[in-house]
């Protein structure tokens, strides 16, 4: 599968990628060979050297520490931290023709935002870390927090919390673009691969003498970023790619031919490989999960969710077996898509597996 950066560096771009979270480590994810250079060098470990991590004993001793308080490994690296090494990077390169993607982690759990952005005052809820509400948490305290409303606002708070710090940090990626006196003639794309029940920012800025200030209300798809790239930097994709490219939406809306938008969560690249898989079309939305799909540490079964979203938007009344004749269509389309395969497996080292099981992406 050939990537944007691909596309881009055969084309006589620089490449670049600064990202922040374990999996996006090169190990984890094998993308870095798709980069001229791949910044995944985050810290991992705060005080064990590199090489004591293959040793079994440090698994222990780095569960010790957590116990009485000690980071061992940190899993992601700041929003601060990150606009620092793509500022960096702009510094050496913007006088090229250059992609860069910047990769941020904070808005996800856990919800630990920096001063002055962390305006709650408790720090934990039933012996939990308010902001650590997803991993190694039992069911029975995950319900407990949520009939717990005011824990719930801490929680939002916390997040809003996350979301302020990183707009304040791509304000300070845009003004070092400005101060290089690239913001006029760069293409800006700020995108995210998925939200917290609160939908998906998908928010492009044309460089200068491009549409601004529109608003389309399409359905559009993260496939459809490399080819509208790709058209306004004036490259043919040759067909090769699955989106299509949005300035001609962006013009004129009524241009908009309808099409399914597909989404997949470890589809199969993981190694359980179990997965989601879902398809929106037309005001619908049908979700297949594979047998013994696992949440966080509930095993769920294999099952079809068929959603009206222009009457229920929140997705709480499954319509399968009121079997709407929008369902087989939904079917036909999402088993195509399933049948693609979308990407190998990558190689995984044994410590890798256990840092991403930790982290609740594989069992």
């Amino acid at each position: 599968m050939r990537t944007l950066p691909e596309w881009l560096a055969d084309s006589g771009y620089r490449t670049g990628a600064v990202v922040s979270g374990y999996t996006l480590k090169a190990e984890a994810c094998g993308l870095a060979g798709r980069f001229h250079s791949y910044d995944d060098d985050f810290g991992g470990r705060t005080w064990f050297p590199d090489g004591a991590a293959r040793l079994r004993l440090f698994a222990i001793l780095e569960l010790a520490a957590g116990r009485v308080g000690l980071e061992v490994f940190r899993p992601d690296r700041p929003a601060a931290a990150t606009t620092n090494r793509a500022l960096r990077w702009l510094a050496r390169h913007g006088s090229e023709r250059f992609f860069l993607w910047v990769h941020y982690f904070d808005p996800h759990e856990p919800y630990e935002p920096p001063e002055p952005y962390a305006a709650v005052e408790r720090s934990e809820v039933g012996g939990v870390p308010l902001g650590r509400w997803y991993h190694g948490v039992s069911v029975e305290q995950k319900e407990r927090f949520v009939n717990d409303a005011s824990a719930v606002r801490d929680m939002i708070s916390l997040y809003e919390g996350e979301v302020a710090h990183v707009d304040a940090q791509v304000g300070r990626l845009r003004g070092g673009l400005a101060s290089l006196g690239l913001d006029r003639r760069t293409l800006v794309v700020f995108a995210a691969d998925h939200g917290e029940s609160l939908g998906v920012p998908l928010v492009v800025a044309f460089p200068e003498g491009g549409p601004a200030g529109r608003r389309v209300r399409a359905q559009v798809s993260l496939l459809d970023i490399a080819p509208t790239v790709l058209d306004v930097l004036g490259l043919a994709s040759d067909g090769a790619l699955d989106g299509r490219s949005l300035r001609t939406l962006v013009a004129d809306e009524a241009s908009e031919v309808p099409r399914p938008a597909f989404a997949a969560v470890q589809p199969g690249v993981w190694p359980s490989g179990r997965s989601i898989y879902a398809v929106r079309d037309r005001g619908w939305k049908l979700v297949w999960t594979s047998p013994e799909w696992r949440f966080y540490g509930m095993r769920l079964p294999a099952r079809e969710e068929l959603y009206d979203l222009s009457t229920d938007s929140e997705e709480n009344r499954n319509r399968v077996e009121e079997s709407p004749p929008v369902l087989a269509a939904l079917r036909r389309a999402l088993a195509g898509w399933r049948e693609r395969g979308l990407v190998a497996a990558p190689q995984l080292s044994e410590e890798v597996r256990r840092r991403l099981r930790g982290l609740g992406y594989v069992e």
